[in-house]
């Protein structure tokens, strides 16, 4: 699955932090997002466009 990659990629080879996305504030199913483990991390502007900002933080070894 191209999740599993890229997360495997981001926190294994990349030795990164945290994965963040921004979803459009009109996007109301977000329930595969939460499960996905990515928690709200506020509001952002991009574009003079708001969008709602997620982060996944990576597994704690």
């Amino acid at each position: 699955m191209i999740y599993e990659e890229l997360i495997r990629r981001t926190f294994g080879e990349m030795g990164m932090e945290s994965v963040t996305i921004l979803v459009p504030p009109t996007r109301t199913r977000i329930k595969g997002i939460l499960r996905l483990g990515f928690q709200p991390n506020g509001e952002v502007e991009v574009g003079g466009e708001r969008f709602i900002h997620y982060r996944l933080y990576a597994p704690k070894k």
